[in-house]
This record gives structure tokens, C-alpha cells and sequence, in this order.
């Protein structure tokens, strides 16, 4: 009987398994697929990497607008994906080395659940003093009529492209819709994105998903927001998307991705027979990510939103922690998430809107990037930095909207999580000129 078997090696599985050894327990993983799980195969490492290309192609134009002469040879996805695929396969051989030298037990397979304390996998029951579910979640797609027709993609067919679309049509303006929409269109895809929503990115901040909207069009991404997508047709090779509005319009493109949102991968688990507890969003777990069976936890995509690799990561963590008696103090309220469009977008804590519904008397500051110096010699001024406090000057929330707001978004989330006054801090200095002195503008300002 091992002390931890995992079910699931994406980035919750692996670094618990991980921290599982640290602690001197034993530990098998299992998992139907490569490791890395979601995240590193097709989902954050390879939409990041192809999020660095763009940002080259963008900055190659910028160049161009300055009068200088760049040329590129005819326009080809399969180097993009070659770069992609040796990336992932790097990650993925160093992630595989780690877990052999922490001498983890790694099992290839579908996984199922016998009982409280057993998994079947390849037809061999595998018995643990504790299990963790951590597998994750998958693209799901609305009931449309055409859903499924060829040239519809999800964002893990989207990297089986050949050739780079004339005309993407996005299905969703959530921010893994918007990622990519914002990546074709640096590419040099015409691209439009159709939402549902009234706004991009529905859960963000409402300045910020007003602020996008407007880059976006800017940059010459169509958008059909508060639509409804009817039907899909393929007419003469051409994806035509009938869009439910007053008057009835439809779009024609070459590739329409689907990026309605994703959903949690639990139905393989036999959770009905051995008494765990879930719903359509997720399994349903306790303070310290126990299911409704005590030897039993879950963590990462499986449990609901936020879907967030490094939410899972932590998780895992938390979960090898209490197996093993030690306590871990992690704030999982000051968990930052960042939406790599152009330009990104980076939050924690609460929306303004969701300080409203909660009562709280509050202020607002922005700061713009425009008086920024590094962002005005990057060329890149369309941005600000939102941050919305309480009477006591304490940080309730902050969203930025700038390049490389990825890495400024660090020190506002240890500002949240701290949760002292922000006056505080008016004597940190940052260094001069970078994109941090957004922080520093901030602080000097209360």
C-alpha cells in the first residue's frame, strides 16, 4: 500500500507527487496521458510560446513603422509548431527526470475508482492510504448545429492548423479566446471574436474589459459582442456562423475555434460508487481539499474554477501537507491570473464590481502607463494600473492592462496578501526606468 496515489500529472499531480517525496511518503502516479497533463501539452506552455512569437511578429512591425525595411518569407505555421513541440518536449523531459529522481512511481493508464482506498488502472487494483484527484478539465462545446463540422476547432485541435487562417472566427471572448484571437491577429489573421457577454473577459474588472474591447478593435480584431452564435454551415469550403441577432447576420471564415469554456474531467472516476460528492462544476472538497471521502481529496481544474495551473500546484501542496501533520499557510485569496492578450492583463483580488456587492465602503486609482518612461520608450503606452482600496488605504483589488503586466502583478499580489495599508510601502524604491515604477507612481500618489 503506497501513502499517496495520484490520479492526474498535470501541474497539481506532479509537483504534489513532488513534495509527497520531500515528506518521505510513498507515491504512485497514474495518468492516461503524457506528463505535464493539460497545461504544458496544450494548454499554457504551448499558447505562451506561440504568445512569444506574436509578440516578435508585433514588435517586427513596430520596427517597420519606424521606417525601417523587415521582410519575412512567406508565412508558415509548421516552424511555429516545430518550436512549440521542442519546447514542450523540454519541459516535459525535465519534469520526467525530476519525478525519476525522486524515485516516484509513474503508472501509464485510465484510472478508476474501486473504493476508499483503492484504483484500478490496466486491470491492476493499486491500494493507498490516501488518493488525490487532480485530473483536470477539457474544452467544451456548446450545443450548436455545425459544432462538429471540419474546420471547427477547440484550443487543443487549434494545434493541428497547417497553414495560418485567412479568417479566424472566435466563438467566446473569455480570456483563452481572447489569447488566441489577440495571438492570429498578430500573426496576420483577419479575426472576430463573437460573445455572448456584453464585454470581453465577462469576470474581469469592468475599466479593463472596456479598455480591451477598445485595443482590440484598434487592432483590427471584429467584435460581435452580446450575440449568440445560431448555427454553423460549410458552404463552397467556407465555415459560415449565423449569428442570432435582430437582423440576421452571419460571418465567413476558414477556421472557427470554439472557446466557450472548459468543464472538469470526473465522469472516468466511478465517483457514484464510491460516495463522492460533485456537481456539473466540480468535486466538492472541504478547507483542506478533502472530498466527502476522508482518505480521498482533489485539487486543481476537477474541483471548479478558477482554472489555474499554479491554483493547482498549490493545492497539491496543501494536500501533501496535511497528509503529513505539517501545516502550510497558503493565501489562496491573493491568487493572481493574467490573460496574455496584447496588451496582457493581470489581476488579483476583487473586481470593483465585486466590492460593490459586498458592502465595502472603497476608493479607486488609476494610473496610466502613459507617464511611464520605460513604457513610453517600448512604444507601448495603452495601459493603466487599477487598484481599488479600502478606507484604511488596504488593498481590496488590483488590475493592470499593459505589456509584461505577467511580472508586475508579483508585488501587488504580495501587497493583497500582506494586507497592510499601501502607505507602507511609499519608501520601496524601484528601479528607474522600468515598467515596476507603475507600482512606485501608485504609492506616492496616496
Amino acid at each position: 500500500m503506497v501513502d499517496l496515489l495520484i490520479i492526474g500529472a498535470g501541474p497539481g499531480g506532479y509537483e504534489a507527487a513532488l513534495e509527497a517525496r520531500k515528506n518521505n511518503l510513498s507515491v504512485t502516479m497514474i495518468d492516461d496521458n503524457a506528463i505535464g497533463g493539460t497545461c504544458l501539452h496544450v494548454g499554457c506552455i504551448p499558447s505562451k510560446t506561440m504568445h512569444h512569437i506574436a509578440e516578435t511578429m508585433r514588435g517586427m512591425r513596430q520596427l517597420t513603422q519606424m521606417g525601417m525595411k523587415v521582410e519575412l518569407e512567406p508565412f508558415s505555421l509548421e516552424p511555429l509548431w516545430m518550436n512549440k513541440d521542442k519546447v514542450v518536449q523540454t519541459l516535459t523531459d525535465d519534469i520526467t527526470a525530476l519525478l525519476k529522481a525522486a524515485q516516484v512511481n509513474m503508472v501509464f493508464g485510465r484510472a478508476t475508482l474501486v473504493d476508499a482506498h483503492t484504483v484500478e488502472v490496466n486491470g491492476e487494483k493499486i491500494e493507498a492510504t490516501n488518493i488525490l484527484l487532480a485530473t483536470g478539465s477539457r474544452a467544451v462545446r456548446p450545443n450548436i448545429p455545425g459544432i462538429n463540422l471540419p474546420g471547427v476547432v477547440d484550443s487543443t485541435t487549434l494545434l493541428s492548423l497547417t497553414k495560418l487562417p485567412e479568417h479566424l472566427i472566435v466563438i467566446g471572448g473569455g480570456y483563452i479566446g481572447l489569447e488566441w484571437a489577440t495571438i492570429f491577429s498578430a500573426l496576420g489573421s483577419e479575426v472576430s471574436i463573437v460573445e455572448f457577454m456584453p464585454t470581453l473577459l465577462p469576470s474581469a474588472d469592468e475599466d479593463i474589459a472596456k479598455r480591451i474591447a477598445v485595443l482590440a478593435k484598434r487592432d483590427g480584431i471584429n467584435l460581435h459582442l452580446s450575440t449568440a452564435v445560431s448555427s454553423i454551415e460549410k458552404i463552397d469550403g467556407r465555415l459560415i456562423v449565423n449569428m442570432d441577432t435582430p437582423t440576421p447576420v452571419a460571418i465567413n471564415g476558414d477556421v472557427v475555434l470554439v472557446a466557450t469554456g472548459r468543464k472538469p474531467n470526473i465522469e472516468m472516476l466511478n465517483l457514484n460508487q464510491v460516495k463522492v460528492d460533485y456537481s456539473p462544476n466540480g468535486i466538492r472538497v472541504n478547507n483542506v481539499l478533502q472530498t466527502s471521502v476522508e482518505s480521498i481529496y482533489a485539487i486543481g481544474d476537477c474541483i471548479g474554477a478558477p482554472m489555474l495551473a499554479h491554483k493547482a500546484s498549490f493545492q497539491g501542496k496543501q494536500v501533501v501537507a496535511h497528509i503529513a501533520h505539517r501545516h502550510l499557510d497558503i493565501d489562496f485569496a491573493a491568487i493572481p491570473s493574467v490573460v496574455f492578450s496584447f496588451p496582457e492583463i493581470a489581476s488579483v483580488g476583487l473586481t470593483e464590481a465585486e466590492v460593490k456587492l459586498k458592502g465595502i465602503i472603497y476608493e479607486t486609482k488609476r494610473i496610466p502607463l502613459r507617464s511611464n518612461g520605460k513604457a513610453v520608450a517600448n512604444g507601448e503606452t495603452d495601459g493603466f494600473l487599477k487598484v481599488i482600496l479600502d478606507p484604511d488605504k488596504k488593498l481590496l483589488g488590483a488590475h493592470i492592462i499593459c505589456a509584461q503586466a505577467n511580472t508586475l502583478i508579483s508585488e501587488l499580489a504580495l501587497m493583497y496578501h500582506l494586507g497592510r495599508p499601501l502607505t507602507e510601502y511609499t519608501g520601496v524604491i524601484h528601479v528607474h526606468p522600468t515598467l515596476s515604477e507603475i507600482v512606485q507612481t501608485l504609492l506616492q500618489s496616496l
